[in-house]
C-alpha cells in the first residue's frame, strides 16, 4: 500500500514539473522567435509529460480496497444417485401334473393267459394283476377285457420279465382240415433246473416254394412245466392255406417261477379212453387228487396216432366255489384230421 501512494506522488511532481518547464518555453518563444533545439526540447518534455500522465491513469487498485470479490465455487462431478429399482420377483413356473397314460385294453383270447399278456406288452406280472384284481388269473375266459398299463420296467422284487430261455420242441406234426385249414401240434421240453410258467410257441406255415409265409404265437395247454417235463402246444391256421405246405415252430418265451406257492402238486389215477368205431372220437375219464385244497383244475388230454403223432388235443377245465383235495373227470378229444386216434396222454395242473 506505501508503494502505491509513492508512485502517485512521483507522477504528481513529474506532471508539475512539465507543465512549468512547457510553460517557460512558451513564454521564452513569445520572446524570441524559437529555434530547432527548443522544439526539440519541448516534444521531449511533452512526451514525457504524456508518459507520466498515462501511467497514473492505468494504475490499479488492490482487490481488497472497496472491491467485493465472490468466491469462487468449483464445480466438480457430482455423485447422482443411482435411483434404486425394485427387484422384478423371478417366478419359478410350476410344473405342470403329468396326465396319468390311459391303460390300454386287451381282448383275452382263446389259450391266453395272464403271463403271456403281459410277456406281450412288455410289463410285469404283478403290474397285470394289481390293476385287474377281478379277474382271476388261473379260470380266465375267452373275451373278457384285461387293462395294460403302462410300465417299462418291472418294480423291485416283483416277477421278472421274461429272460432269454431256449428250450426244444418236440414232435411238431401239422395236419390240413377238411375246410383247408391246418392244425398244427408239437411238445415244449423244460430241460432247464427251473419251473417255467406261460410259454409261448411260435409256428410257422408257408407253401412249398416258401411263400407266403404264415406265423401264429400261442400259449401252451397247460401254464407250467415243471424242470424235465413237457407240455403240448397247438395251433390253427384258418382257411385257405397252401397245399401242400411246409412247417416250423419256435421255442418264444417263458418265465421262471417258484411254483411251490401257486400250484399245487396232483395226482392223476385210473385214466381210461374210450375210442369210438372211426377213431375220430375218445372219451377220457380218471380220478385226480391234489397235495392241498384246490378250486381250480386244469387238464390237457392229447391224442396220438399209432406212430406216436400228436393228432388232437384239448384242454379241459375244473373249477368250484369251494377248496377241494379230490375229484373225477371226463371228457371227448377228437382227432384233427382222418388219421384214427390209438392212445389219449393225459396232463393236468392243479392251483389253490
Amino acid at each position: 500500500m506505501r508503494e502505491s501512494g509513492h508512485a502517485i506522488q512521483v507522477a504528481l511532481v513529474v506532471e508539475h514539473t512539465s507543465a512549468y518547464i512547457v510553460h517557460g518555453m512558451i513564454n521564452g518563444m513569445r520572446k524570441r522567435k524559437p529555434n530547432l533545439k527548443t522544439l526539440i526540447l519541448l516534444s521531449i518534455v511533452s512526451l514525457f509529460a504524456l508518459a507520466a500522465c498515462t501511467a497514473q491513469s492505468t494504475l490499479l487498485l488492490p482487490d481488497s480496497i472497496n472491491t467485493s470479490v465472490p468466491a469462487t465455487v468449483t464445480l466438480g462431478p457430482t455423485n447422482t444417485p443411482t435411483p434404486t429399482v425394485p427387484a422384478t420377483p423371478v417366478i419359478s413356473p410350476t410344473p405342470l401334473p403329468s396326465p396319468t397314460p390311459t391303460p390300454r385294453v386287451h381282448q383275452v383270447k382263446t389259450g391266453e393267459t395272464l403271463g403271456g399278456i403281459a410277456f406281450h406288452y412288455g410289463v410285469s406280472l404283478d403290474a397285470l394283476l394289481k390293476l385287474n384284481p377281478e379277474v382271476n388269473p388261473n379260470a380266465m375266459s375267452s373275451g373278457i377285457s384285461v387293462l395294460i398299463p403302462y410300465e417299462t420296467l418291472p418294480p423291485a422284487n416283483q416277477t421278472p420279465l421274461p429272460t432269454a430261455i431256449t428250450l426244444p420242441l418236440e414232435g411238431l406234426h401239422c395236419v390240413p382240415s377238411t375246410e383247408q385249414g391246418v392244425w398244427c401240434f408239437t411238445w415244449a421240453f423244460n430241460n432247464s433246473t427251473e419251473d417255467l410258467e406261460d410259454l409261448i410257441i411260435n409256428f410257422n406255415l408257408a407253401g412249398l416254394d416258401g411263400e407266403p409265409v404264415y406265423s401264429l404265437q400261442t400259449a401252451a395247454l397247460l401254464n407250467i412245466a415243471r424242470s424235465g417235463e413237457k407240455i403240448p402246444a397247438m395251433v390253427y391256421f384258418a382257411p385257405e392255406m397252401p397245399q401242400p405246405f411246409q412247417t416250423s415252430a419256435q421255442f418264444v418265451s417263458a418265465i421262471p417261477v417258484d411254483s411251490t406257492d401257486r400250484y399245487a402238486a396232483i395226482n392223476l389215477e385210473d385214466i381210461s379212453s374210450t375210442i369210438n368205431s372211426l377213431g375220430d372220437t375218445a372219451e377220457v375219464s380218471g380220478k385226480y387228487s391234489a397235495s392241498q385244497p384246490v378250486k381250480l383244475i386244469w387238464l390237457a388230454a392229447v391224442a396220438l396216432d399209432i406212430d406216436g403223432k400228436i393228432i388232437g388235443m384239448r384242454r379241459w377245465e375244473i373249477q368250484t366255489s369251494e377248496a377241494h383235495l379230490n375229484g373225477e373227470f371226463k371228457f371227448p378229444v377228437y382227432a384233427a384230421g382222418i388219421t384214427p386216434i390209438e392212445q389219449v396222454l393225459v396232463l393236468g395242473e392243479a392251483q389253490p
